[in-house]
């Protein structure tokens, strides 16, 4: 399954609280599916936030080179950040 953040091969890590549903895990951003709905994390949201932010080419630069827009966004979207 992919995940609904990253497009990373998320991981099954056990079924939901009801017992039926398998809750799924994105080791690349931390993205949880559960029961079908996805649940971005909080860390994502403020990186994305953060990238925004980001004036200076140097520090663009490092944000794009330690891989942090590959793990926040999809793939389609990674060039238009």
């Amino acid at each position: 399954m992919s995940c609904p953040t990253c497009d990373h091969t998320m991981v099954s890590v056990g079924l939901s609280r009801n017992g039926y549903d398998t809750v799924y895990w994105c080791p690349r951003c931390g993205t949880v599916k559960d029961a079908g709905v996805a649940c971005e994390p909080v860390l994502v949201t403020r990186c994305i936030k953060y990238a925004g932010t980001l004036k200076d080419e140097k520090k663009i630069e490092d944000f794009e080179r330690c891989g942090i827009l590959e793990s926040i966004l999809p793939p389609g979207e990674r060039g238009m950040a």
